[in-house]
């Protein structure tokens, strides 16, 4: 049977190990980084490391990279550029892959959010979850949003996602 301080190495050697690895995939900033490699980088085989990601940072780590790539196209789009663009500067293939990363992620077109939701029904509801009140957003094409009120309350959680699609229209829909 194993020691709680044998447990407490593991953690510890972990955690070091996730750092190293959420530290190089940020300084890559636009290149993704394969699985193959960052694991190699880590001394790892990339299923363990897939498994050790996943389980420390909650997502895996092509995942993790895309939602990174997300937010930079979202900056881009802020400053204008278009889909194409965006899709340039951020090394995909064309801005198809562009408009597959905003539907998995922010369940709306790049154009939807580069017009900050203009001509979109986005539905909200408060449920409960494990970190406390909860405010999801969706639009037809699933969840865009959520919003955790614990710490904050619901009036910051709400103008928060509200900020983001500053043109869409929201409708109080619990049971969507």
């Amino acid at each position: 049977m194993p020691k709680d301080t044998d447990r407490d190495d593991s953690q510890a050697y972990h955690f070091s190990v996730i750092r190293r690895a959420i530290d190089r995939i940020d300084a890559a900033g636009a290149e993704t980084l394969p699985l193959d490699a960052l694991a190699a980088e880590m001394n790892m085989s990339p299923a363990h490391f897939q498994r050790v990601f996943s389980r420390w940072v909650g997502v895996s780590p092509k995942r993790y990279q895309q939602y990174l790539t997300l937010g930079h196209a979202r900056a881009l789009m802020r400053e204008r550029f278009t889909t194409l663009e965006t899709a340039d500067a951020l090394g995909l293939s064309g801005a198809g892959r562009l408009h597959d990363l905003f539907l998995r992620w922010e369940a709306m077109s790049p154009g939807d959010y580069a017009r900050g939701g203009a001509g979109l029904e986005i539905r909200w509801g408060w449920v409960d979850s494990p970190f406390g009140p909860a405010l999801l957003m969706a639009t037809d094409r699933g969840i865009c949003g959520i919003g955790f009120a614990a710490e904050t309350g619901p009036e910051p959680a709400m103008a928060d996602l509200k900020s983001r699609w500053p043109r869409a229209s929201f409708v109080e829909d619990p049971a969507a």
